[in-house]
């Protein structure tokens, strides 16, 4: 006989071996589950008049959830399951482990899905996780504003040294221009690992379009700066 005592009142109960694992209602409502072993000591004598008290009503795991059942509605607890034995299918062996729960299943209980083989509500988890929206990282919003506001100020500045007319004020120009290019372009890359780095992350194209505009103001005040630098040369 397996001995144990109310979560609620801690009145002490027993049970047969055979129904480990079973739910069990005390006389206060209190829904307790019947340990594989007991965990209070079985008494010497039985108490005065415990033989005529009914044995609290047990019930299987097929009609735990009903809603006409006594007392309080409570959430069930973590079932415990023999060891090499399915969580679902007490009758079953485990064949192999879900990898996100830990839990022991039967083949029956195991489904294909990325590349591995989980139990059903693990692969709706990951399945809702696949549904949700992206997350933009920061990073690349950041990326493609400053992408966006370098390539304009490069040209601009570059023009204003063309307008001088002189090779070293040109140079200059395209030198600033260079530096703010490479800076974009710098960040655009960044944003663009943060967001490869992301299952579910967003934002790459984001972050490629301020690459992309860093890239082309770095290019333009490249090519500027060496056709400056040779005449500064040949001058």
């Amino acid at each position: 006989m397996i001995w144990f005592a109310c979560k609620k009142c801690g009145k002490h109960h027993q049970q047969p071996a055979d129904a480990a694992g079973s739910l069990v209602f005390c006389e206060c409502g209190q829904a307790n589950r019947v340990p594989w072993e007991s965990t209070v000591p079985a008494p010497e004598k039985p108490a005065a008049g415990d033989e005529d008290r009914p044995r609290p009503r047990r019930r299987r795991w097929a009609d735990a959830d009903d809603e006409d059942e006594p007392g309080p509605r409570r959430r069930r607890a973590t079932r415990r399951h023999g060891p090499g034995r399915c969580l679902n299918h007490e009758d079953a062996a485990a064949a192999e482990t879900c990898p996100d729960c830990g839990e022991a299943f039967c083949p029956r209980c195991l489904v294909e899905f990325q590349g591995g083989r989980l139990c059903g509500p693990c692969k709706n988890y990951r399945v809702r996780k696949l549904q949700r929206p992206p997350h933009i990282s920061g990073l690349a919003v950041g990326a493609l504003v400053a992408g966006l506001l370098s390539a304009p100020f490069v040209f601009c500045i570059t023009l204003a040294g063309l307008g001088s007319g002189e090779p070293g004020v040109i140079f200059g120009c395209a030198v600033v221009g260079m530096a703010i290019g490479t800076a974009a372009l710098l960040f655009g890359l960044a944003g663009l690992r943060q967001a490869e780095g992301k299952a579910a992350g967003g934002g790459r194209g984001l972050a490629m379009t301020g690459a992309a505009c860093g890239a082309a103001g770095l290019l333009w005040s490249l090519s500027l700066a060496v056709m400056m630098a040779s005449r500064l040369v040949q001058g």
